[in-house]
This record gives structure tokens, sequence and C-alpha cells, in this order.
């Protein structure tokens, strides 16, 4: 899988659950290949953030996304375990941070 069809396939599970009154939502992981944590925010306009809870079937969908992403050639040199990213309603995909690499934790 390229990392274009991983994107989509995130956009396709991420965007039903931006709430009408909003224009996107923050999306967190933590992606290791046994273990993972994923997150999906809505950002008010008045800066406050709530989960918004999603089925287990869509989590493990992205957690396995995540780790494929982290193996497409712009990443697999060294990885990231840990990102942050404001999906919006129009697809488009803001990657806030990627904060640790597997280099990180091993060194």
């Amino acid at each position: 899988m390229n990392q274009d069809e991983i994107l989509s396939q995130l956009k396709s599970i991420i965007l039903p659950y931006i709430p009408e009154s909003d224009d996107k939502v923050q999306f967190g992981s933590k992606a290791y290949p046994d273990v993972g944590q994923i997150g999906i925010e809505r950002i008010s306009s008045e800066k406050t953030s709530e989960y918004i809870e999603i089925s287990i079937d869509e989590t493990c969908s992205l957690h396995n996304l995540m780790l494929n992403l982290q193996k497409c050639q712009n990443f697999s040199s060294e990885p990231w375990t840990h990102f942050q990213a404001i999906v919006y309603r129009s697809g488009h995909i803001d990657w806030q941070s990627v904060d640790r690499t597997v280099s990180d934790i091993v060194h």
C-alpha cells in the first residue's frame, strides 16, 4: 500500500467524525508494532477539545494504517512513533508534529 492509498483510507475513516458544526478534528497516535493509541478530538472555536468516541474496529484500522505509513519511503529510514495532525473537512491534513523516532527510543 502506498502513501496516497494510506492517506485516502485514513481520511475515509476520520472525515465522518467531524461534527457538522466544525470544519476540522485533531487526530493523534502513538504507533508501535505491538501496541498503540489513537485519538480523535473535536476542536471548538473556543479552543476547547473533546474526545470523539470511535469504534474498536476503526481504532484498529487506523492503527494498522499508521504502521503502514511508517513503512512508506518518506518515513522508512527513521520511522516516527508519535504524531498529531489536524484533519479538515476538505480532506487536507496538516501534520502538527511527529515528535519521536525509533532512534530517540533506542538511544
